[in-house]
């Protein structure tokens, strides 16, 4: 008794997964219609204006805030503490101008005695923008990108529909 129930418990299972196994379909016999609906926006990629003075220090001196060693003629920076916000700055690009004069420089360091935009710029920045002489310049500064654990805030959405004009059913012999 308990094998012939076992028996047509295993058939009634083995012909239910055969009936819910997908029936392959003729890429002739679908259609796919045109994308509907339009890019979805969720946010906005933003670039704020900094403004302040701009100095220069030699991040050459030991490792900075964001932890990397730098070379003054590399074309870095350091951020005062509201704009470094606790390092999540750390390898972001910015670009500093003074003038008609611009520099791209990366964010590595802290630099706790500027305040609200502005900033320390390595030797080789500076010099991008006025001779080392001049101490302090007048900058305005935007984050040029975001770092790679950042969310841009925009979000593309495709919807396809598909329409199948006509599928053939069958049992599939392997």
């Amino acid at each position: 008794m308990y094998s012939r129930t076992l028996t047509i418990l295993t058939l009634f299972s083995l012909v239910i997964i055969t009936l819910a196994s997908p029936v392959p379909v003729r890429l002739a016999e679908a259609k796919v219609q045109t994308p509907a609906g339009d890019l979805e926006v969720r946010g906005t990629i933003e670039a704020r204006a900094n403004s302040g003075k701009g100095t220069w220090y030699n991040p050459s001196v030991g490792t900075g805030a964001c932890g990397w060693n730098n070379k003054d003629s590399e074309l870095v920076v350091a951020l005062g503490p509201s704009k470094y916000n606790k390092a999540k700055k750390c390898g972001q690009s910015i670009t500093v101008k003074s003038g008609s004069k611009s520099v791209k420089v990366k964010v590595v360091d802290l630099c706790p005695s500027c305040g609200g935009g502005s900033l320390d710029l390595s030797p080789a920045a500076f010099k991008k923008l006025a001779p080392l002489s001049k101490g302090v310049i007048q900058v305005n500064w935007v984050r040029r990108s975001a770092p790679p654990y950042e969310s841009f805030g925009l979000m593309l959405r495709l919807t396809y529909a598909v329409t199948v004009t006509s599928l053939t059913f069958g049992w599939v012999v392997p």
